[in-house]
């Protein structure tokens, strides 16, 4: 199993970043390390988070440190990150990336 990353999806992982790293020098490479920590952990079991409640085909694994979901989904020998989102902003706005 690898872990892949829609385009869309690594622009919001450097947005996360740029935001972070001008609130305290190193807080964005943390990010960035919390994210990697993260796809990891989809790699060892990605059918162990929920499915999310809109679209039962993309799951949401929460980062621990930051107030982010990475919404992805699981396909024969691979996770696709659809999307980095902020977990109280814009819920679904991701919804038009996922491939029938």
């Amino acid at each position: 199993m690898i872990v892949r990353i829609r385009e869309e999806a690594e622009k919001e992982l450097e947005q996360a970043f740029d935001h972070y790293e001008q609130q305290r020098e190193g807080l964005g490479q943390e990010f960035l390390d919390e994210y990697v920590r993260g796809t990891h952990k989809l790699v060892e079991a990605p059918l162990r988070w929920p499915t999310d409640p809109v679209h039962s085909q993309v799951r949401r694994f929460r980062l621990d440190r930051f107030p982010y979901v990475l919404m992805y989904r699981v396909e024969e020998t691979q996770c696709m990150i659809i999307a980095i989102a902020h977990s109280k902003r814009k819920p679904g706005y991701w919804l038009d990336r996922i491939e029938p």
